[in-house]
């Protein structure tokens, strides 16, 4: 049985290197490699293979139904996976995470157009095997949708009132930094969250005419998974939002409290597989962003301009990668 690209089993070692290489082995050899290097890409991405690539091959049979299937298949799992090369696999600041595409995936592994299996005398062209195998090979992170919180902490610092702006500031950035992370459930879909209040004389007489108070909250990410025999790490995006509710003015900007970017993927933090834990369907990661109070965003321009500001991350998407070690078993050379 293949264990990898170049250990096929029964003591078969093949070079890849050049499709006629195929012609030196029993044609299904190469096969179950390409079934099993498919099958463990629908594992990663939850989907479902057709039946004929979802068990080992004993023996070649039906061969052009199987090839036909492997590549129907394949069609399927290309948008799936994420672009890597696209902005050098970093989406901050950016909108979406884009999915191979047929071209763009042909493109990256220099070919001009897809070849698809031909029944030539009983047996299809070595030319599709050799170009599934490069496609094969660049489907190596996965855009997971299928995000879960939970464990969701806050920390809170507070002034008393007090005639003084910044007096109440530097006060409640204090008691911030002495507080304790506590279970929270108050601020449901956001993942790590921002708030600041100021209370003056307009909106609470007689009370004023200052009081700053200071809301972080922080949550695990989970992961929607099966038990695989490989790992992945994962990136993290947040959508980040903003609150508009008491916001007059403009004094803050496109920037957001942690999250740099409004409307926009921001990568807060990375799931590693040996800190993640797993409890059936969901393996939920261990770490926890270490955020402290972004102080440039507390004092506003002018003394009336706004009462509070808000701001959030809403569960994006995770991009997770089998090219690192103990990843995909079929890999290619250059990873």
């Amino acid at each position: 049985m293949a264990e990898s690209w170049n250990d096929l089993g029964d003591g078969v070692i093949m070079d890849w290197s050049d499709a006629n290489n195929f012609l030196l082995f029993e044609l299904w050899h190469p096969i179950e490699a390409i079934r099993r290097a498919v099958n463990e890409r629908c594992l990663a991405a939850g989907f479902s293979p057709p039946s004929l690539i979802s068990t080992s091959l004993k023996k070649l049979y039906s061969a052009f139904e199987i090839v036909t299937d492997i590549d129907t298949c394949v069609d399927s799992l290309i948008p799936l996976f994420v672009n890597y090369e696209d902005s050098a696999g970093d989406w901050n600041n950016k909108t979406e995470i884009p999915g191979w595409t047929e071209a763009t995936i042909l493109t990256q592994i220099g070919a001009t157009g897809r070849i698809h299996p031909v029944r030539i005398n009983n047996i299809f062209n070595i030319q599709w095997m050799d170009q599934i195998y490069k496609i094969v090979n660049e489907l190596r992170w996965f855009k997971n949708t299928g995000l879960s919180k939970r464990g969701e902490e806050a920390k809170v610092g507070a002034s008393t009132v007090g005639t003084n702006y910044a007096d109440c500031k530097a006060e409640a950035e204090a008691n911030y930094a002495a507080s304790a992370w506590t279970a929270s459930s108050y601020w449901g879909g956001l993942i790590l969250n921002y708030t600041l209040g100021r209370y003056i004389p307009e909106f609470f007489p007689p009370i004023g005419p200052y009081y700053v108070g200071i809301t972080t909250t922080r949550s695990e990410i989970g992961l929607q998974t099966q038990t695989l025999d490989f790992k992945s790490t994962a990136d993290v995006y947040v959508n980040g939002t903003r609150s508009l509710t008491f916001l007059t003015g403009t004094q803050y900007g496109n920037k957001l409290p942690y999250l740099n970017y409004e409307n926009k993927l921001n990568k807060i933090y990375d799931i590693f597989q040996a800190e993640a834990v797993c409890d059936g369907a969901v393996r939920w990661s261990s770490v926890k962003p270490t955020l402290d109070a972004p102080t440039e965003y507390l004092e506003p321009i002018n003394p009336y301009d706004q009462k509070s500001v808000a701001s959030g991350g809403i569960l994006s998407v995770a991009v997770e990668k089998f090219d690192g070690p103990n990843g995909f078993k079929f890999r290619g050379d250059d990873w």
